[in-house]
């Protein structure tokens, strides 16, 4: 028996919009519902109905009627809006709520659907504004976001809500991208123990398996299916609605899309050049391991953070799961300096009247290799290399230094192999859990980040930010260093905002009257002193 033809659901204006703000101009729109018409999708979910905002939001984020009518609706397709079932949780309650959201009845609306995006702990709620709406005349449908970290008993609980209130379709909303054909099979075969009304899907394309779920849910009797034009969305997106078309036209009707393709050509690739979205290891990670694809999206559009901080972010953020997205969280990962920390070492044993050459990571040390070298040799500094990176002979290290949480979270193996003492805050080992081996010798020195500060004690030291470099200058300082020697401070790249960070660094210790001098003895975009290392050998 030939299956029917699905519902072919396309919310490119409401998940795309994350990324203009849901500012799509009104040409684009209506080229757009266009396309769609001659495609033969039947359901646009034009965007999101949000109640307010405290920043400049576009019409398709709130998708009021009197702007919808401004629109060239096909009467082939049907409107839907979607609701943030947590935006019900308000002081108005969710019935004054879905008035005010709703305020004329469906005959006179153009939206014709209405689906709640829910977290399992809303749920109750969502439903109980999902009868409401059903009631007033529209279809109804409920997703149930993160369902790949739910159990069988609470997709049950799903069902039975969807069962008393009779709402229209019941969705699957894979929102880490985190599942696989076999799992979509499984949850609708436990769906399809208690419920017998339409099941819907929303898949995320993490693993590059969205189209992949997406044709397996059909299989399994899915009959909604969601899909973005490019796959725009967060993240990694969407199934592709192109990809979709194609499995579902047939090759006489094939030129049906060719509207659509245009409009792929002439504006989506473009803002898929300048937004971004797409899969990509990062993301593929992130649905690995059940994260939250917006922790991916933000570090990668972070300029602090390289590829090393986003892989160890994410390794981070797997063993410190957070299902929902959170900047604190994000913020967290890559800070734990607290107010005010004691360190229990006094460096000043060690670095009292020490000349100390610092080791970066930049590209002068291995250009100019042989010469650092020499100048360890011929000057006998204390050597001190920033995190783990080995570009000079170990045996000419004298201490390494960290307290990035990130890069020692992820280094923390290496150290005990590289052997040279490690110069370390505790207070984020103490926040990230991490254990060094009994034979790794580490000393305290306390570290806290205070904006526009760069002050030092006997044990601790305070930096306007968090970068290794800040941390070694204090533990110099505090040490009472007779000189400090630089190389592999280079520098980032143009419009790093690290860059910055450093400058502001740099200008704050020479503001301090009681601190070591200082030079860099290779090249370096800041404005420090230099004194060339082929001059001091």
């Amino acid at each position: 028996m030939k299956k029917s033809k699905p519902n072919i659901l396309d919310c490119t204006l409401r998940d795309g919009g994350y990324y203009n703000k849901w500012n799509f101009d009104i040409d684009l729109i209506n080229q757009y519902l266009n396309a769609m018409k001659i495609a033969k999708v039947n359901i646009v979910e034009i965007g999101f109905r949000f109640i307010e905002s405290d920043d400049f939001l576009g019409p398709c984020a709130f998708s009021k009627d009197n702007f919808l009518h401004t629109l060239d609706i096909p009467d082939s397709i049907q409107l839907a809006v979607m609701i943030n079932c947590s935006d019900l949780n308000n002081e108005l309650g969710w019935n004054k709520t879905m008035k005010l959201l709703f305020p004329k009845s469906v005959d006179e609306s153009p939206v014709s659907i209405i689906r709640f995006a829910c977290h399992f702990k809303d749920l109750e709620l969502g439903f109980k504004a999902g009868k409401w709406a059903k009631k007033s005349g529209y279809k109804v449908g409920i997703n149930l976001m993160q369902i790949s970290d739910r159990s069988d008993s609470e997709i049950n609980r799903f069902t039975d809500l969807g069962n008393k209130n009779l709402v229209d379709v019941l969705y699957i909303a894979d929102s880490t991208g985190s599942l696989k054909p076999f799992d979509v099979k499984r949850i609708i075969k436990q769906i399809r123990t208690n419920w017998s009304g339409e099941i819907g899907l929303h898949m995320h394309d993490n693993l590059g398996l969205a189209l992949q779920n997406t044709l397996e849910g059909y299989n399994q009797g899915a009959t909604w299916l969601d899909s973005t034009v490019t796959g725009m969305g967060r993240g990694p997106g969407n199934t592709k609605t192109e990809e979709m078309l194609i499995e579902f036209t047939e090759e006489k009707d094939l030129n049906n899309i060719l509207p659509l393709l245009k409009l792929v050509n002439r504006h989506f690739n473009e803002m898929k050049k300048n937004y971004g979205w797409g899969t990509n290891p990062f993301y593929y990670l992130a649905g690995k391991f059940g994260i939250h694809p917006t922790f991916v999206q933000e570090i990668l559009t972070d300029p602090r953070y390289n590829e090393a901080d986003r892989l160890t972010t994410i390794k981070y953020l797997k063993v410190n799961p957070n299902k929902k997205f959170s900047l604190k969280m994000l913020d967290d990962s890559r800070n734990f300096y607290e107010t005010q920390v004691n360190g229990n070492w006094n460096p000043v044993n060690i670095f009292k009247d020490q000349e100390v050459l610092i080791i970066g990571s930049g590209n002068s040390v291995v250009e100019h290799k042989k010469s650092i070298i020499s100048f360890i040799k011929k000057n006998k500094p204390l050597v001190l290399a920033l995190n783990s990176k080995t570009i000079i002979d170990e045996k000419l290290i004298d201490y390494r230094i960290a307290c990035h949480p990130l890069r020692v979270f992820s280094d923390a193996s290496k150290y005990s192999d590289l052997g040279s003492s490690l110069i370390i805050p505790n207070s984020i080992l103490n926040k990230t859990g991490i254990k060094f081996p009994k034979n790794l010798e580490t000393y305290d020195f306390g570290f806290t980040v205070e904006e526009n500060k760069f002050h030092f004690e006997d044990n601790y030291g305070i930096s306007p930010c968090p970068s290794v470099i800040s941390y070694a200058l204090l533990v110099c300082a505090s040490g009472k260093s007779s000189n400090i020697y630089l190389t592999g401070i280079d520098g980032y790249k143009n419009g790093d905002s690290r860059n910055f960070e450093l400058e502001l660094l740099f200008d704050l210790y020479f503001k301090n009257k009681s601190v070591p001098k200082i030079c860099s003895i290779t090249d370096t975009r800041f404005n420090l002193p230099i004194i060339s290392v082929y001059n001091l050998i």
